[in-house]
């Protein structure tokens, strides 16, 4: 099981769900057990727009562990939500 911190290539197999967040640029992306790590969608969303060669984010390659579903706050928050709405 990653703890807090730990660091995840991309191409490399999810070990454990979780929120993860693309050490480059911040966005954050929940992904489970067995899928493979992408290439960050706001990185690459970054690179194809019409911006100068110094503005360009790095080449998003390291995924950082943040939480597992049952210590995120804001899924605790949603699945509150949902219980209200029912």
């Amino acid at each position: 099981m990653p703890t807090q911190g730990d660091t995840f290539d991309t191409g490399s197999q999810v070990e454990a769900n979780g929120l993860y967040v693309c050490a480059p640029c911040g966005y954050k992306k929940r992904l489970e057990t067995g899928e493979i790590f992408p290439e960050c969608d706001s990185c690459t969303r970054k690179n194809e727009e019409e911006v100068d060669e110094d503005d360009r984010m790095p080449p998003s390659g390291i995924w950082e562990f943040v939480s597992d579903a049952a210590e995120d706050p804001e899924e605790a928050d949603s699945e509150d939500e949902k219980e209200e709405d029912e």
